[in-house]
């Protein structure tokens, strides 16, 4: 199975539009971050949504950035580990009672079988009631009389599995110690019988109750856990090859980059055949997006502001690469998917991963738990705690969603998802004047707003 980083590439690479574009800027004078401010403000004042797809850096290891960003990082992660050592024993917590419950569900079971009249559940009972009650009357017990040389009762478990009621015990053929010694086990068991089941499925219950608390718990912890995992993904530093021309360790540098994605949708419609987000969208939908890769080679320098404070700014390199695109609505949602998934790696490794390997069961017995109350309003997709849990992650940290809009009315089926793509390359790029391409004119107009070599 292919990794979400894969899959993203694919995807890309199948909805390429046109050619791209390349700006390399030297700023050792001065700082880049206008650089990718100016091209995001441009963005959105020609209409397009932004959001930023990636960002990653990577600094050498003898720089003063490398060790002030790593101690940031190691004090966060601290806390993290307070966090996560809590959120592991509540998980042993819940699983110590998926085992109780299902325990519970089996013994459980058994009663059920015995009401039923089922062959073999009577049997079941009183083995239990042997093995488990009867048993720690030590040598009084029916297994030690039974089995003993010393008494020497060898009928009385026989005679124990074969009689029901007190009535049955005066018609069977043996002698008077040992129906005395029946009279009394029976009596117990079938007080055992009775109250077992009953405190059986109180302490059920009860677990159950608790198992919701815990889970609750659970969602708690990782609410506070993922603010500090963003921020530890956030200051982590990628691993490049170690024979990168680009990034010398012995030097003051830092590698980084960071994809800038504007997006717009595109809506095919019978009368007017593109339109921008009508206020009442009504044929197929598709997106035209364009895509700014910054790949950053600075040095870094301390930058002092009011107030004694201090902080970083990248002067050096800056290699740009513009990209269009045009992606289906079917294809725009997998790519987001996708682009989540690759997200939330390192959160689902530390916070999900154990709560879906018990999903089944923690959705069987909250579901069992939720059934009893008043029933909501049903929605397409059940709603489970697990779910919940997993999907506060979603909602968190997976950027923006899918720009909006709704499905596509039936009025409009005739119209393909195909025809609105194909709008959607026609307005990102027109293969009969390259000049009116997005990508091109983004790159253009970059290069004329600040006096470099452009095309008229």
């Amino acid at each position: 199975m292919s990794s979400p980083s894969e899959e993203i590439k694919r995807i890309k690479e199948k909805n390429l539009v046109g050619p791209k574009y390349r700006i390399i800027y030297d700023a050792f004078g001065k700082t880049l971050e206008p650089v990718y401010f100016w091209l995001l403000d441009f963005l959105e004042k020609v209409g397009f949504e932004t959001e930023k797809v990636s960002e990653s850096m990577s600094p050498s290891v003898t720089s003063y950035f490398f060790g002030d960003m790593g101690a940031r990082r190691t004090q966060i992660e601290k806390r993290v580990s307070e966090i996560m050592a809590t959120v592991n024993t509540v998980v042993k917590s819940i699983v110590n009672l998926l085992y109780d419950l299902k325990q519970f569900d089996e013994r459980l079971a058994i009663y059920d079988d015995f009401k039923d009249e089922k062959k073999g559940a009577k049997e079941e009972l009183k083995r239990i009631w042997l093995d488990e009650v009867d048993i720690k009357k030590g040598t009084g017990s029916i297994h030690n009389l039974t089995t003993s040389e010393k008494y020497g009762f060898i009928t009385l478990r026989d005679a124990f599995f074969a009689v029901d009621t007190q009535e049955e015990i005066d018609k069977i053929d043996l002698n008077t110690r040992v129906k005395n010694i029946l009279r009394s086990r029976l009596k117990e068991y079938e007080k055992w019988l009775k109250e077992g089941e009953r405190e059986l499925r109180q302490r059920r219950n009860i677990e159950l109750t608790y198992l919701k608390s815990q889970v609750s718990s659970l969602k708690m912890y990782t609410e506070w856990a993922k603010p500090y995992l963003k921020a530890i993904k956030r200051l982590g530093f990628k691993d490049l090859e170690s024979n990168m021309p680009q990034l010398v360790m012995a030097f003051n540098q830092t590698w980084i980059e960071i994809t800038l994605r504007g997006y717009k949708e595109i809506y095919f419609e019978k009368d007017l055949p593109i339109r921008f987000k009508p206020k009442k969208p009504k044929g197929p939908k598709a997106y035209a997006v364009l895509e700014i890769e910054f790949k950053y080679r600075t040095a870094p320098i301390v930058v002092e502001s009011g107030g004694g404070r201090s902080g970083y700014g990248q002067t050096g390199n800056v290699d740009m690469t513009f990209r269009s695109y045009a992606f289906s609505e079917d294809e725009w949602e997998k790519l987001k998917e996708k682009e989540i998934e690759e997200d939330l790696e390192l959160i689902d490794a530390l916070t999900n991963e154990s709560i879906l390997a018990i999903k089944e069961d923690l959705d069987k017995y909250l579901g069992e738990l939720e059934s009893g109350k008043v029933k909501e309003e049903k929605s397409k997709e059940p709603r489970t705690f697990v779910g919940e849990i997993i999907q506060s992650f979603r909602e968190n940290y997976g950027g923006k969603g899918e720009g909006g809009g709704g499905r596509t009315f039936s009025l409009w089926g005739k119209f393909s998802s195909n025809q609105a793509k194909e709008l959607a390359k026609l307005f990102m790029h027109n293969p009969d004047n390259v000049d009116e391409s997005r990508a091109f004119l983004v790159y253009n107009i970059y290069k004329k707003a600040h006096r470099m070599l452009n095309k008229p």
